[in-house]
């Protein structure tokens, strides 16, 4: 199954992508955003189409608590506009720390402060597909 993962913030949109039988996610880009919902999501929408995958994993970024705080509810939000566009289904995962662990990694990795930033929500949108395969391989399904 092919997926693509999306780390949805207020000024930039990180894809990845994953195929579960491998079991591996890769970053792809970047897409910085507008300010205008309609539009960021035709740029997603394209670039879902150019990468076919069968289903879409959004991180969805919940409070230490556990609970939603004010990101979570603009991302859940951007979702439902988000379903109404793509043909595929859409499932959502915790993203608590991803970010923090994609800059960390990519510091470990050598990458200037610069080029984290560019990287930084590509990278978190591979943990997130990571994140969701390691769920559904623990909870044993099958899909995979």
């Amino acid at each position: 199954m092919r997926l693509v993962g999306l780390d949805v913030g207020d000024r930039r949109v990180g894809l990845a992508t994953a195929e579960t039988e491998v079991g591996l996610a890769f970053p792809l880009k970047v897409i910085q955003r507008t300010g205008d919902d309609e539009r960021d999501i035709k740029v997603i929408e394209a670039a879902c189409r150019d990468e076919m995958p069968d289903m879409v994993i959004v991180g969805i970024p919940f409070l230490m608590s556990g609970e939603e705080g004010e990101q979570a509810r603009k991302t859940l939000s951007f979702i439902e506009d988000l379903r109404g566009r793509l043909t595929v289904p859409i499932e959502t995962v915790d993203e608590r720390l991803t970010s923090w662990q994609a800059q960390s990694d990519l510091q470990q990795l050598g990458y200037s402060p610069k080029a984290r930033r560019q990287r930084i929500d590509a990278a978190a949108a591979a943990l997130i597909l990571e994140a969701y395969m390691q769920l559904k391989a623990s909870n044993g399904d099958q899909d995979q």
